[in-house]
């Protein structure tokens, strides 16, 4: 080995030493962390945590957590705050920056009582902000703000924000003015939250020129209550929702909205104490409300809109669409004088040139009212109320598939108007039974239906009607009304395009309202159910009793795929039950729980005891008996016995023939005999006085009761025979079909002369045509030969001179002396002109004559397609007959072809990353497709659906066609960042370093050369000029314009090994890992023991040096 000088070798072995000390120490706590969940129990101990933690690393307090005033970074990893149940109780929560990451806050309980501000607030820039699995409450200058910009998203999930104040704001979620970033809220619970103040936007939730969107999934609004004082503009609509001049987009999706209601209590009635639940004040600019399966109970407004108030402005304006909802017992008590107030929503269009598009699907509306006992107007709208502000301006609302029954109205004297014909729909009062809603069902004082007819029971209420969609953080049914069955709505509905699913996400087949019902009839057929409990109609199982209390049918009520079980057996008086008849496929049903598909009968089937009938014929001849007669049926009437001399008279109960047997209605129920009735047979003669005419035979022997054959007429010269009858006067005619013989008769025939008339024929300057005479009335006369007139064209011969009416020679008869007028035209040729419709050409025929047949030419051909007929219009509605159809004008005759059936297909949309697109199948061969929905991936740009994964070739949508299963893939271009910034380097004394520029914002950058300076050593670039945090080339990304600030450390000098040491551990004390920020306890404690054992190593050199 070479000879070091001793003080070289040992700086060496010791340097040796402390780069292996310090290769562990940087090393080792980066892989712990990651590996591993952090624990803080200061702020500022969770704002490093997070600043610096890598990405899906969970943040946890510690149970001995200090809660203060606490201002996060948005991060650009995603990051987890888990609060472990603690209670939050000093200090606001903040979150900010430009970070592109995620931060989600979970498990968290704020209690605001001792908070000053809001509880918790985004004001980030970017990134993604989720608040999950958390409770904010008690707190009095609100709960949640949004107040994020940019890019920034804030999801709030599985929460519930309750028994919060605020003053001028939103209690629970107050979102920022011209906020323009999405919002989501899912599975949250929002109740007894208060908006305090004057003239502000105080719902639970609130905003003024929202332009985001905001979703809100299954989530509850509950007891909210805005008591915001109004100011003259606003203030004091929507306890759960206020939102004044929206410009963007709202959804409701499974949500509930439960005795919200706006300010009215703590101060005098406003005109903008509206909407109890959801109050907008001026949608514009394009903006969209959809509310789909939501149910709306028990709001109140102390003025307009019960449920929601909607006012849109401008145009573009507001469109709002509500789907399978049900809206159920809201109040509008319009105190501000109105008299449209809606009790469940008031459309208000505000100015006449405003666009405003409502539109209501499929929804229910039941137990609303508009008005009460102070009202001093007629109220009409007992459900929806259609206002507005200015000439022509009253909004309008689109009804389908709705159902409105049980709604009520106020009259001027403040008493409730049953005799209103406006108790729905502001707007209408038309009786709809079904076809397409169900509206004015209950019109006027004497209804033609009534609640109960409708839903099966006159106080109707909310149930869970086997809905498994909830909402809120507890997972609340989402409740709905059930329909009557066999009511006008059920079923009923004709119209085209009705949604395919209900409120609770069941197949829809023809029931108006938000649900749709599939149900089982139990008939008891002859039987009855006896005893049964009075009916409570819950959406179960339904019957009507009778005036005895018994019930003939039973219903059993689900839904589409839904199982009905059999209910008690009915009972029958004689007889046995045997089981239930399915109408359908005439079986007996065996096989329980049944599933229904649409509605359903079944029918009771009974065995009854077995009776015989006996027939005495008393003298005539002998009648078979009948056995085996179940009790309670009909029997058939048997073949009549026959008697000499004797009319047979029916069956009686007794052989005294005082109670005649009903075959029709009687029935069998004990063994029994039946007796005959006898009468003499009387025999009559009827003779026929002609009165004139050639005689007629009487017709002798004709038996009592008996009908008579009509005899061959007679005749009387120049007279018309007019039938017989009774007397000589003939007044009462004899009808030979039903009238019978019950005495000697004579009939009297009838005659009347036969007017006779003259047909006149003007040729109107044609050749002369011969009158025809004598024509008797009412008889059709000959066509005669057609009169000739030099250059002109016979067109046949008219009533009129002006040839209005033809005379139609086979149908029309002569009552009376009459003319008829030839009618010409000039003669004229036509052409035929024969449109192939993209088949092979056809030749026209010219030089046709008016009222000529064309004769049918040779059929074209056209590639792929069958020729099916010459049409008179090009939507080939009407076929030309060529046999019957004659020419009287040029026209153009129009082919029809069916296309050749082609293989069909199916195209696969590969998006390659993005949100899935759904196949189209079924195409035929040689076709174009419709170009899909786009898909969309967080980052990327779509570029378009191409042949191949690699995206060389783009699909033509216009002129590509399908000829086999094809797939087209998604192209995608990332989306670059849109600022660049610069970084500067600070040598703080060494050489200068050139900055970096034009970076784009969240990009690293490689680092530098090193500078150098004289008797130092480089260390590193850091954040702060004190070198306490050290940038990461690898890792750090540029989001602004920054300064990196050199390090440096002192070359040691050869003052021994002490001095060395020392340095180096001081250096050790201030140096931070370029990882982790901070030297871990165990990493000093091994750097220390390293040492310690180099020294040990030189004292035995240095030992063994001095021996040596």
């Amino acid at each position: 080995m070479k000879n070091y000088p001793y003080r070289m070798r040992t700086l060496i072995a010791l340097l040796s030493a402390i780069s292996m000390v310090l290769f562990i120490s940087i090393i080792a706590p980066s892989a712990a962390l990651a590996e591993e969940n952090i624990s803080v129990s200061t702020v500022g101990a969770l704002q490093q945590a997070v600043d610096q933690a890598e990405d899906n690393t969970t943040v946890t307090l510690a149970d001995n957590f200090m809660f203060s005033d606490t201002a996060i970074n948005m991060p650009d990893k995603n990051v987890s705050i888990d609060g472990s149940g603690l209670t939050w109780n000093a200090g606001t929560f903040t979150i900010s920056g430009n970070g592109t990451g995620s931060l989600t806050i979970e498990n968290f309980k704020f209690d605001g009582s001792h908070i000053s501000g809001t509880c918790l607030m985004n004001k980030a820039g970017n990134g993604t902000v989720i608040i999950n699995n958390t409770e904010i409450f008690d707190s009095s200058t609100g709960a949640i703000g949004i107040a994020a910009t940019g890019n920034a998203r804030t999801v709030i999930s599985h929460t519930k924000i309750y028994n919060n104040e605020s003053y001028n704001a939103a209690a629970a979620i107050n979102i920022s003015g011209n906020n323009t970033t999405s919002i989501e809220i899912n599975h949250v619970t929002i109740e007894e939250n208060t908006g305090l103040g004057a003239g502000y936007e105080c719902g639970a939730i609130a905003a003024k020129f929202y332009s985001g969107d905001l979703r809100i999934n299954n989530s509850v609004f509950r007891n909210n209550i805005n008591n915001c004082m109004n100011s003259g503009i606003t203030g004091g609509g929507g306890g759960a929702m206020s939102f004044h001049y929206l410009r963007g987009n709202i959804s409701i999706n499974e949500s509930y909205f439960q005795e919200n209601k706006t300010n009215g209590t703590e101060s005098p009635v406003a005109s903008t104490y509206d909407g109890g639940a959801i109050y907008i004040f001026d949608g514009r600019d394009g903006a969209t409300i959809t509310i789909d399966k939501t149910t709306f109970d028990s709001n109140l407004a102390y003025d307009d809109g019960g449920a929601l108030l909607i006012q849109g402005t401008g145009n573009p304006g507001l469109t709002t669409t509500i789907t399978n909802s049900t809206f159920y017992n809201n109040k509008a008590y319009g105190l501000t004088g109105g008299n449209r107030s809606g009790g469940a929503i008031q459309f208000f269009k505000n100015g006449g040139s405003s666009k405003m598009t409502n539109v209501v699907t499929s929804c229910t509306f039941t137990g609303n009212q508009s008005g009460n006992e102070k009202t001093t107007v007629e109220q009409r709208g007992g459900a929806v109320g259609l206002s507005g502000a200015g000439l022509f301006a009253t909004a309008t609302v689109t009804n389908t598939n709705a159902l409105y029954i049980g709604n009520s109205v106020y009259d001027s004297t403040g008493e409730v108007n049953n005799a209103s014909n406006y108790k729905d729909v502001s707007n209408t009062s038309t009786l709809q039974e079904g076809a397409s809603n169900v509206i004015n069902a209950d019109r006027s004082a004497v209804p033609k239906y009534t609640t109960q007819m409708v839903l099966g029971t006159d106080d109707p209420d909310l149930v869970n009607n086997y809905s498994s969609i909830t909402a809120g953080m507890d997972g609340e049914v989402i409740r709905t009304i059930p329909i009557k069955p066999e009511g006008i709505a059920d079923n009923t509905n004709t119209g085209a395009g009705l949604l395919p699913e209900d409120q609770r996400g069941f197949k829809r087949y023809k029931d108006n309202g938000a649900v749709e019902m599939s149900w089982a009839k139990y008939n008891a057929n002859g039987g009855q159910w006896k005893n049964l409990p009075e009916m409570v109609y819950r959406g179960v199982e339904y019957y009507e009793k009778d005036s005895s209390g018994a019930v003939e049918n039973y219903f059993k009520v689900a839904y589409e795929d839904g199982e009905v079980t059999i209910p008690e057996n009915p009972v029958r008086d004689r007889y046995v039950f045997d089981g239930w008849k399915n109408l359908e496929t005439g079986a007996i049903q065996n096989d329980w729980p049944f599933v229904l598909d649409d509605n359903i009968i079944f029918e009771a089937q009974w065995r009854a005891a077995e009776y015989i009938v006996i027939f005495d014929a008393q003298g005539g001849s002998a009648v078979a008996p009948i056995t085996n007669v179940a009790s309670g049926s009909l029997i058939a009437e048997p073949e009549e016995p026959t008697y000499e001399g004797q009319t047979f008279g029916g069956w009686y109960r007794e052989a005294e023939t005082t109670t005649m047997w009903d075959f029709t209605s009687d029935k069998v129920t004990e063994d029994m005999i039946l007796y005959a009735k006898w009468m003499p047979v009387p025999r009559y003669t009827v003779t026929f006085d002609a009165q004139g005419g050639s005689a007629v035979a009487p017709i002798t022997n004709v038996a009592s009761g008996s009908l008579i054959a009509e005899p061959e007429e007679p005749t009387y010269e120049g007279q018309t025979f007019g039938g017989w009858y009774r007397e000589a006067e003939t007044t009462t005619m004899w009808d030979f079909t039903s009238d019978k013989v019950t005495e000697d008769m004579i009939l009297y025939a009838k005659w009347m002369p036969v007017p006779r008339y003259t047909v006149t024929f003007d040729a109107q300057g044609g050749s002369a045509v011969a009158p025809i005479t004598n024509v008797a009335s009412g008889s059709l006369i000959a066509e005669p030969e057609e009169p000739d007139y030099e250059g002109l064209f016979f067109e046949g011969w008219y009533k009129e001179a002006g040839t209005i009416t033809p005379w139609n020679f086979a149908a029309d008869t002569v009552t009376e002396d009459i003319t008829l007028y030839a009618k010409w035209s000039k003669v004229l040729l036509y052409t035929v002109t024969f449109d192939s419709q993209g088949g092979s050409e056809v030749v026209l025929v010219v030089g046709i004559i008016p009222g000529s047949f064309v004769t049918e030419p040779e059929e074209p051909t056209r590639e792929d397609f069958i020729f099916t007929g010459w049409y008179k219009e090009a939507e080939c509605l009407s076929p030309w007959d060529f046999r019957q159809d004659k020419i009287n004008d040029n026209i153009t005759l129009y082919a029809d072809w069916e296309p050749i059936p082609l293989a069909l297909y199916t195209v696969t949309f590969d998006s390659q990353g993005g949100s899935p697109v759904e196949s189209i199948h079924n195409v035929n061969a040689g076709s174009v497709i419709a170009e899909p929905e786009e898909p969309k991936m967080e980052g990327y740009v779509f570029n378009g659906w191409h042949k191949e994964p690699e995206g060389f070739n783009s699909w033509d949508f216009e002129n590509y066609t399908i000829n086999e299963d094809t797939t087209l893939y998604a192209k995608w271009s990332a989306i670059s960042a849109p600022e660049t910034y610069t970084v500067s380097f600070d040598s703080q004394g060494g050489s200068p370093v050139e900055a970096l520029r034009d970076i784009p914002g969240g990009s690293t950058v490689k680092m530098p050369t090193e500078p150098v300076r004289d008797g130092y050593k480089f260390g590193g670039w850091f954040i702060e000029a004190e070198a306490l945090t050290a940038w990461n080339f690898d890792t750090g990304r540029v989001n602004g314009n920054m300064t990196l600030y050199a390090k440096w450390t002192a070359v040691p000098t050869e003052n021994g090994d002490k001095e060395t040491h020392e340095t180096l551990m001081a250096e050790n004390r201030s140096e931070s890992s370029p990882h982790t920020g901070v030297f871990s306890g165990a990493s000093i404690s091994v750097i220390v023991l390293l040492v310690m054992a180099s020294g040990v190593v030189l004292a035995i050199r240095v030992r063994k040096r001095k021996q040596d």
